[in-house]
């Protein structure tokens, strides 16, 4: 079932809603290049600096943490504090980490440790960071716009993977890993004025109840609603088994044959189908009745394409088969967060779009210390292949559930 449509909001906030989106959008085009540029030097300079795709897990470990069991907490702060105010705060502390890592690998100080350590406290920051943008969406874009804005949005993050890998990939042969994370700290800036620019309306005073029992409140909430509760453990899948294959490409450098500039561009793959996937998406599926049909195809055919680009010999096929990836990647994602929306009261908004930063984004990292550890013994084609059989599986389980949600 799907909730009805809010009432339209007033017509000066909803002047202000697509500016403040445009604001916020193109702020994040410039931040998540120098996101992207930094995830993807942190795994290759522990490959280059260990060679083992289990410290690569142990990354995703340390990033996996906080997400897991801070988000829930940042989605609850979210629904009560003024959320421009709390993304000055934890922009300027991502923006902060990511010149000290420049600093210590420009003085050669840097070990792996403190790629995990840095990799842990980010992830903190973002789990307050991501449930707050999330819970923003109303005061964006009309509520019949949420499809549209939830794919761009996405893409500011995951088309950004075009560009911020390849330039990683033509920037750290020339000058090294330490201004691939500096460049990464000043483009938070541009996050910043965009924030300092939107006119938003006053935030809404809440209860002061403590932070625990909204949790246990968020929990429980979700846990009770059968369109929820499948939700999310469709996306914890997806996180869990599915997308854990992005911190594995540093492997395949090895298994194709390729150097670094060849890694980049294999690494910007997935990014250039989420541009072409949320393309295809707001201007074809945005309004598509039968979103939970959308949901279990894009699921089934991620499982198709990563399989396959798992047992590529091809270096051209595994980056074609990638760009699919992407793109199925999109729109399980766009579909599976509209529909969350739709079907949550506000004032549990921050709460349930946290835990799709639990399932997706926290879950994914997390995986990945399994995924590393099943390709050390069994070889990425083999471990990535069953990872991708098992989100088949999972799907499959739940299509019941899923497959009549608008």
């Amino acid at each position: 079932m799907t909730r009805p449509a809010a009432a339209a909001p007033p017509r000066r906030f909803a002047a202000l809603a697509h500016r403040n989106y445009r604001l916020l959008w193109t702020g994040l085009i410039v931040s998540n290049v120098g996101t992207w540029m930094q995830l993807v030097s942190q795994g290759w300079l522990i490959h280059e600096m260990t060679g083992r795709a289990t410290d690569l897990g142990i990354l995703g470990l340390a990033r996996a943490l906080p997400l897991i069991v801070l988000s829930l907490v940042g989605g609850t702060i979210a629904d009560r504090v003024d959320k421009r105010r709390l993304l000055y705060l934890t922009q300027s502390l991502a923006a902060a980490f990511a010149i000290l890592q420049g600093a210590l690998t420009h003085l050669g100080l840097i070990q792996v440790w403190h790629i995990w350590a840095l990799g842990f406290v980010s992830s903190a920051v973002l789990a307050f960071d991501q449930p707050t943008r999330q819970a923003m969406l109303p005061h964006l874009v009309p509520r019949e716009d949420f499809m549209s804005a939830i794919t761009l949005f996405s893409v500011t993050f995951n088309g950004a993977s075009v560009l911020g890998p390849a330039l990683a990939g033509l920037l750290v042969p020339v000058t090294g890993y330490a201004w691939a994370f500096y460049l990464n700290g000043i483009s938070f800036a541009a996050v910043l004025t965009a924030l300092a620019l939107m006119r938003l309306p006053p935030p809404v005073a809440r209860p002061g109840e403590p932070v625990w029992r909204q949790v246990r409140e968020g929990i429980t909430y979700i846990w009770r609603h059968p369109t929820l509760r499948s939700l999310v453990l469709l996306a914890a899948a997806f996180g869990l088994f599915g997308a854990p294959y992005n911190a594995m490409l540093p492997v395949y450098r090895v298994v194709l044959g390729i150097d670094e500039r060849a890694l980049g561009f294999l690494s910007s793959a997935p990014g250039l189908g989420t541009l072409l996937g949320g393309l295809v998406l707001t201007t074809h599926f945005a309004r598509v009745r039968w979103k939970g049909w959308l949901l279990l195809g894009a699921a089934g055919a991620f499982v198709v394409f990563l399989a396959a680009f798992a047992t590529s010999k091809s270096y051209a096929l595994s980056v074609a088969l990638l760009v699919g990836v992407g793109a199925c990647v999109t729109a399980f994602s766009s579909t599976t967060q509209t529909l969350l929306q739709h079907a949550t009261d506000d004032r549990m908004r921050g709460r349930v779009v946290s835990m799709f930063t639990i399932t997706v984004i926290g879950f994914q990292p997390l995986g990945a210390l399994d995924l590393g550890w099943a390709v050390d013994r069994l070889g990425a084609p083999l471990a990535i292949s069953l990872a991708a059989a098992l989100v088949g599986a999972i799907a499959l389980l739940l299509a019941p559930r899923v497959k009549g949600l608008e």
